[in-house]
């Protein structure tokens, strides 16, 4: 999984520098984002100075925690599953505020 999120922070980062509204949005946000799969540990990374780092394996404090599935996001992931509907049907869970939940969401989108 480690690999899976790796390729969606480099995606990220990719359109942070495309974006300079969303790049200027990011430069004075941090965070740490926590992934835990259910089935398959748990990665961590920060967004931070307006980039997204590398991916670290191991749990972390984050502001943004996501519970959910490798299952579940490989689905979200390649468009087999909505993550709206799923969020909504509390297949899996993000502890997070509002505004970075949105922050979140804004990243995920190609």
């Amino acid at each position: 999984m480690k690999e899976i999120l790796q390729s969606l922070v480099d995606r990220a980062n990719r359109k942070i520098a495309e974006d300079e509204k969303l790049k200027k949005h990011l430069a004075g946000i941090s965070r740490v984002v926590c992934i835990r799969f259910t089935d398959d540990g748990s990665y961590h990374f920060r967004v931070e100075g307006g980039r997204v780092s590398d991916v670290f394996d191991g749990d972390a404090d984050g502001d943004i925690v996501v519970e959910i599935s490798t299952d579940l996001f490989r689905k979200i992931i390649d468009g087999e599953e909505d993550a709206l509907a799923a969020y909504l049907g509390r297949r899996f869970r993000v502890k997070a505020s509002l505004a970075d939940k949105m922050l979140f969401a804004e990243m995920l989108r190609g």
